[in-house]
């Protein structure tokens, strides 16, 4: 065991987490500027990029499938990967926020996962890889998960986006404009799509949605979760009780619990830290006691899934595109998607500038070339969502973020772990299937 922990330390060093406190000094990080001197285009820490497989690979398949069992077609293709769903009258969907698919390797090698990994050894369960949306974010996976639908249907593309017809910078959780640190003024009008609760509830489908008290009353759950019944919990230790009593009743019944705490650990410490891995052990426990608590009738269908992962990000490396005056001025307004995947609104005849200041420390592509490549899931339902996107993307290489502070209320500090990107670490996430 001993042994285990030096490697895990030695990993977290590497990649700039180690032991140094959460606190970030936000003002010694450096700017695009000085970034540029060096650039590193055949920078080795670059992990393989991964598109979203939209035809049977991908979360939104995910959801798919498990509505094809139940009766509803979404419009998307079934999952290409095997779920144990045939005869189950019960489906419950336990998705972890950010427990991507190379960190679940990772703890599984660790030790973390000790449970989980009795049940594969077993052949209790069965582990298969899917991919996130792209985005691969909270505000748009989850979105999916919630709807049945990709981000080119609902237009939730990331956790900031631009809305034209408010001028704002929208942060699509808590549906605030970012630079007046006011709510939306219209935001259920983003809500274009109905949720797939309200569309499994007339096949006669019992749905649960099991979620934390602090996000039950928000906007977005109302979204996300009509047409089932929320119901809360205060610690997520309690979520095996908590799913089971869910689960009561009988005749078909789909219960979604959801665990954001180990995307917060990851956001804060890294995913790579002794954080993450205590927290898995948690999520590892919960699992085996939520195993024990459900009625073994061979009836119900059990599947651990996450949104997306999440990759090591080094404070000391975090990029402040505001602190350039030229891109500033390049820009028609402050950048929007992720801190991990930039969209970036250009003046006219300013794309080349900003491609050649950007590409010395990200991958820089054109925003008509991302959505007809079909990374959003195809072309958007609305005008107004390829409005959202801006005219570029930059996805920032190795352990670096680009950040914005959009005011003064809102700076933007740096973090160890972070998603939004494309890499295999942020777009694969694992589906742990087993059948109680």
């Amino acid at each position: 065991m001993d042994g285990v922990r030096t490697t895990r330390a030695a990993a977290e060093m590497t990649a700039g987490g180690g032991r140094r406190r959460p606190g970030v000094d936000a003002t010694w990080y450096p700017s695009i500027a000085s970034a540029a001197a060096g650039p590193d285009v055949d920078d080795p820490d670059r992990s393989p990029r991964v598109d979203p497989d939209y035809s049977g690979g991908s979360i939104v398949n995910l959801v798919a499938g498990i509505a094809a069992h139940f009766g509803l077609d979404t419009g998307h293709p079934p999952p290409t990967m095997h779920l144990p769903l045939t005869g189950a009258e019960a489906v419950v969907l336990v998705i972890i926020d950010a427990l991507g698919y190379r960190q679940f390797e990772r703890h599984l090698a660790f030790g973390d996962l000790p449970s989980i990994a009795s049940m594969l050894r077993r052949g209790e369960a069965t582990t298969a890889i899917a991919t996130s949306t792209f985005p691969p974010t909270t505000a748009t996976a989850l979105t999916t998960f919630h709807t049945g639908c990709a981000p080119c249907e609902h237009g939730f593309l990331g956790f900031t986006t631009w809305l034209a017809e408010e001028k704002a910078v929208a942060e699509m959780i808590h549906l605030v404009n970012l630079v007046r640190g006011k709510p939306l003024a219209h935001p259920r009008r983003l809500m274009t799509v109905p949720s797939i609760y309200t569309r499994l509830a007339p096949l006669g489908v019992t749905c649960r949605a099991v979620i934390p008290g602090s996000i039950a009353g928000s906007l977005l759950s109302q979204w996300h979760f009509e047409g089932a019944e929320i119901v809360p919990y205060e610690t997520a230790t309690s979520l095996p009780s908590v799913v089971a009593d869910a689960l009561d009743g009988s005749g078909k019944r789909y219960v979604v619990a959801y665990w954001p705490g180990y995307d917060t650990v990851c956001h804060v410490y890294g995913p790579s830290s002794q954080h993450a891995a205590d927290e898995a052990a948690a999520i590892d426990l919960t699992m085996a006691r939520l195993v024990a608590r459900l009625p073994r009738t061979g009836k119900t269908a059990l599947l651990l899934t996450a949104d997306h992962g999440q990759r090591d990000l080094d404070p000391a490396e975090a990029l402040a595109l505001d602190r350039d005056p030229d891109l500033v001025a390049w820009l028609v307004s402050p950048p929007i998607g992720e801190r991990c995947g930039r969209y970036l609104r250009v003046r006219p005849r300013a794309e080349r500038n900003v491609v050649e200041r950007l590409s010395a420390f990200a991958e820089v592509a054109s925003m008509a070339d991302v959505w007809a490549t079909g990374l959003f899931g195809g072309q958007p339902k609305d005008p107004e969502f390829r409005l959202r996107t801006g005219d570029l993307l930059a996805v920032p290489r190795g352990a670096r973020q680009l950040l914005w502070s959009f005011s003064e209320k809102e700076q933007a500090i740096p973090i160890r772990g972070g998603h939004g990107g494309w890499s295999d670490v942020e777009m694969l996430v694992p589906v742990i299937a087993l059948r109680i």
